[in-house]
């Protein structure tokens, strides 16, 4: 399924562009919002909520029990103003998350441990969840062990970092490419959603997470179908996806 981002505008009273370097120190970036940042050459979408002023949503099914699928049909179900909007981790053919799936504290879908082949199944994979104004990404595994306490919650995979280290399978300089999105909780709790502009291998998007955007567990969530709604940079991406994962102001 083809990605398509159109009208994207960049306007520096309210977007913070940062351009970052590989050689030396990493830059630190600390605004939050949209940004968007350079890195070995490509160049990334990132969204950073800091959860004492915006909180997270997941959204799956319309008040018909039918999934909603569009950033589009999510406004207009819901009437409300959201600052970012993105896809919520890999989902079947009839649109039902793969794997846990948690929203306003109901469990719709349970743990998926098995085996399997494609990237959810490349282990480890994990969970990422909200509880109030509290995130967690952690391994599947650690998850089953600890149980924590979800309003919201998906899982996928595979996890792009676990405990400050980048995936054992990924390979530096690998050609498997492909657009690729993912979620990250930085040093500060603040959490961090990005999404390639090109095809990256995996270990250059993990490499982000950890040595740029300062994130010591972060998740993959979906492929070439990722997508973004950021009106702060005039962003939108058309086209069907699984749950959403929206971020509100606070009241």
């Amino acid at each position: 399924m083809l990605r398509r981002i159109s009208k994207i505008l960049f306007l520096p009273a309210l977007i913070a562009v940062v351009w970052l370097t590989t050689r030396g120190s990493a830059a630190v970036v600390s605004s939050t919002g949209y940004l968007q940042l350079s890195s070995k050459g490509q160049v990334y979408h990132v969204f950073k909520v800091d959860l004492t002023t915006d909180s997270i949503a997941f959204y799956w099914l319309d008040t018909l029990g039918q999934p909603l699928q569009t950033f589009q049909k999510l406004q207009s179900q819901t009437n409300q103003k959201y600052r970012f909007i993105t896809n919520g981790g890999m989902f079947h053919s009839d649109h039902s998350p793969v794997g846990l799936y948690v929203e306003n504290g109901l469990q719709l879908r349970t743990i998926d441990t098995s085996k399997a082949s494609g990237n959810f199944y490349l282990k480890p994979n994990g969970v990422f969840g909200m509880n109030g104004a509290k995130a967690w990404i952690g391994s599947t595994e650690r998850y089953m062990s600890e149980y924590p306490t979800f309003r919201f919650g998906t899982q996928s995979g595979p996890m792009l970092v676990i405990d400050n280290q980048i995936h054992s399978v990924f390979n530096e300089g690998s050609q498997n490419k492909y657009v690729r999105s993912g979620v990250g909780v930085d040093s500060s709790g603040v959490v961090v959603f990005v999404l390639s502009e090109a095809p990256v291998n995996f270990f250059d998007f993990a490499t982000l997470f950890r040595n740029e955007l300062h994130c010591s567990n972060a998740l993959y969530l979906d492929g070439a179908i990722s997508g973004m709604y950021c009106p702060e940079a005039n962003l939108n991406s058309e086209t069907d996806f699984g749950c959403m994962i929206a971020v509100l102001k606070r009241n």
